[in-house]
């Protein structure tokens, strides 16, 4: 997929290993398996796409700390990359 700036693709472990470093028990996204999709080059948002048999994707704002409460990494959660795209790009 092509992203509109500030979004670039980017699918790096690196991000997935931030984002699993951050998630706490009751985060939305602890426990679920994703791969990360783009990362916004003026903020600290990357896109993940979420594998649990729907075609979900999750904007999580990273906070490059260990978390302890649920509410962060702040996350929204899009029913598809399509409903992300017409409206968070």
């Amino acid at each position: 997929m092509e992203y509109l700036r500030p979004w670039y693709a980017d699918d790096s472990d690196a991000l997935i290993a931030e984002l699993r470093r951050e998630l706490v028990s009751g985060h939305p996204l602890f426990g679920v398996s994703v791969s990360a999709l783009a990362r916004r080059e003026d903020r600290d948002d990357a896109l993940f796409a979420i594998h649990d048999g729907t075609r979900r994707v999750a904007v999580a704002h990273l906070t490059w700390k260990k978390e302890t409460d649920p509410a962060w990494p702040e996350t929204t959660i899009f029913e598809s990359l399509e409903v992300w795209a017409n409206g968070a790009m």
